[in-house]
Parts: C-alpha cells; structure tokens; sequence
C-alpha cells in the first residue's frame, strides 16, 4: 500500500519502533518539502534527531522521494502526493486531518490498527505502542490517542 506521509507521523512511527515494522506493507512516499523538515530535525542532537536520521536512511528502502509542485507546508505535500499517487495519507496534525473530510486521510495510528488487524502484534503489544508513541511525542490526552485507543480496546 502506498502511504503519503508528513513528517510527524514518519517521527511517531519511527519513536515507537514501527516504522521498519511495516515496511512488509506500506511504501511511504514523501516529497522534498518533507525530506528537508526531516533534515532540519536531524540536524538536532535528540531523540527526534535520531529518529529524523534513521527515516532519512530508509529512502530507497521503504521510503521514497515523489516530486511535486513545491509546498511551504509538508502538509499540503503530502495531500498532493494522496491525490496523484498514494492510497491513504497519515498525519498527526489534528487540524489538517479534520479540515480535510477524507477518509483516505487519518492519524499515524492507522499504521498500528493496520498491524493489529493483521495479527502482526497481539492488543497488548498494540496498546503499549500506543502509550509509547503517546508519551515521547508528549501527545496531551489528545484526539489521537483516545481515538485509536478506544479502536483497540473496543476489539
């Protein structure tokens, strides 16, 4: 399946060690405007500069360059790259996943659920995950968390 990606949802799968994980499923497409914040993040020396480093190293191999139009927004080119060539889009910005109405749009959780379902990890694993991405993006308790934990616990 062919998933567009902001950068913060490629730094929350990364953090909680899906990433890699998923490459048996997902191609994850971004565009330069992406693969620059990507750099500026890898530029730092943190956790979420290493994580931004380790997803630059998986272009080729599971992550790859789609050119397009140029976008000031990661955002937008990520929504570019949905419309001409992907399957589904994932972003952790609350506001632009709700602005856009598209079901083919969702959280990086989506990635998770996807595993979940197809009995790549059992609901423990799953809800620990979650709580992993949770606390190193020091999401609050935000829709995205309660949403996909609600999806999991309901299963």
């Amino acid at each position: 399946m062919k998933v567009a990606a902001d950068t913060g949802a490629l730094i929350s799968l990364k953090l909680c060690g899906i990433l890699e994980k998923s490459l048996d499923f997902f191609v994850y497409l971004i565009g330069e405007k992406i693969k620059e914040e990507l750099e500026q993040i890898a530029a730092t020396p943190d956790e979420l500069g290493e994580a931004a480093r380790d997803i630059l190293s998986l272009i080729g191999r599971g992550v790859e360059i789609v050119k397009t139009s140029g976008h000031e927004e990661g955002e937008y080119e990520a929504l570019e790259i949905l419309n001409r060539i992907a399957d589904i889009l994932i972003s952790d910005d609350i506001k632009f996943v709700k602005a856009q109405r598209d079901e083919r749009i969702s959280f990086s959780t989506f990635v998770l659920f996807f595993l979940y379902k197809k009995g790549i990890f059992d609901k423990r694993e799953i809800l620990r995950t979650l709580d992993s991405i949770f606390k190193k993006r020091k999401w609050a308790e935000n829709l995205i968390y309660v949403t996909a934990k609600g999806l999991i616990e309901k299963e």
